[in-house]
């Protein structure tokens, strides 16, 4: 996820997918899907929403999504960085890893596949990295690092404080290896020490957990820090003068590194409360990584799907109502009003769907032309 202005550049240089990743692409969409719609399902239920199997899709509401959507997503987008077929059972063992959740089997059999998953991720993460060594592919391996302690914590049964920084490096980690992944430029090394500081931060802030005084503050203080990155090198107002595409995903990327900086200063301020603990990861869930997702979706979804899908402006409303929704989240939340949390639980699934039918109805019906090259591009 690099800056807007270097989106196109960076997708040129990208190889063509592997032949071999056009079998597992459904499958691990639908899987996707399924973790996706099951964890928003089970947060509406924690907010006092009835929904069928919302008892257990909420005590798995954060496995499900950070786990089983997010996780699944990146270690895809890694074995087809690795090219290798072997690399492919990371997303196949996380998405393995929510059917058994959902299913209802033993939680050490879904907790143990993405612990699996993981340990194939770190040895994708370390081939790529010994292809073409760099901070940014340094930063993927200690994301794989990061997931790997997580799922472990969490398959040893550890409360969800103590693997819940892990898990949150494994996004964090990539979407800063992507942004020094662009071309070099004056002050890159500046830039990477103080990235590789910021990832220090976390896993320092990850080890003492994010509901004790230290580690909150120390993860705080490096989302801080990347937050402070992004601002500086992702967005111009250039990229904010831009028309169509370009500056829907610019704005994405702005309001979504704003999010990131403000759950790390309610990380500082809360030093570890329960308050400060919980907002934050909501907070960089949807204000951060779904707010990135909306930027780079028309970017992404022609990879996938291998249909074109056309910008339109409506799509600014579902973005405006994601924000506007964890605005009143954040509101709910410190003033201690329940019903406005559950509703502006309600807005964000609304502004998620609302997004989701705008780029269905943006997609083509026929595949795009220039075949694997448009592919390729898109990705």
């Amino acid at each position: 996820m690099a800056s807007t202005s270097e989106t196109d550049q960076g997708a040129r240089r990208m190889p063509a997918r592997p032949a071999f990743e056009a079998h597992w692409r459904r499958p691990l969409l639908l899987l996707c899907l399924l973790a996706l719609v099951s964890g928003l399902s089970g947060g509406l239920s924690l907010l006092g929403w009835p929904l069928p199997a919302g008892e257990t899709h909420g005590a798995l509401h954060g496995p499900l999504l950070i786990c089983g959507l997010f996780g699944t997503l990146l270690a895809w987008k890694r074995a087809l960085d690795a090219g290798d077929r072997w690399a492919l059972l990371a997303p196949a063992l996380s998405g393995g890893g929510t059917l058994a959740l959902l299913a209802g089997m033993p939680l050490a059999l879904g907790a143990g596949a993405f612990v699996l998953s993981a340990a194939v991720l770190c040895l994708a993460a370390f081939v790529i990295m010994l292809r073409e060594p760099s901070v940014s592919t340094a930063l993927v391996e200690l994301a794989a690092i990061s997931w790997l302690v997580g799922n472990l914590s969490w398959f040893l049964g550890n409360p969800a404080a103590d693997h819940a920084g892990w898990w949150l490096i494994l996004f964090v980690l990539n979407v800063a290896s992507e942004r020094m992944a662009g071309p070099g430029a004056k002050g890159q090394a500046l830039r990477e020490v103080a990235v590789l500081f910021a990832a220090g931060l976390l896993l320092s802030g990850a080890q003492n957990g994010l509901v004790s005084e230290n580690g909150a503050i120390l993860f705080g203080l490096g989302l801080l820090t990347l937050a402070g990155l992004f601002l500086h090198q992702d967005v111009t107002e250039r990229d904010l003068r831009r028309s169509g595409r370009a500056r829907f995903a610019a704005l994405s990327m702005l309001l979504g590194n704003l999010w990131l900086g403000i759950a790390g200063a309610v990380l500082v301020a809360q030093s570890g409360g329960a308050l400060g603990y919980g907002l934050s990861l909501h907070v960089l869930l949807i204000g951060f990584l779904f707010s990135l997702g909306f930027g780079h979706a028309l970017i992404i979804m022609p990879a996938v799907s291998r249909r074109r899908v056309i910008y339109r402006p409506l799509m600014y409303l579902p973005l405006a109502a994601l924000h506007l929704s964890l605005a009143v989240r954040v509101a709910g939340e410190v003033a201690g009003w329940p019903d406005l949390r559950a509703w502006s639980g309600l807005a964000t699934l609304m502004a998620l769907t609302g997004f989701a039918l705008c780029v269905l109805a943006a997609a083509s019906a026929k595949r795009s032309p220039g075949g694997a090259a448009r592919i390729a591009m898109a990705r």
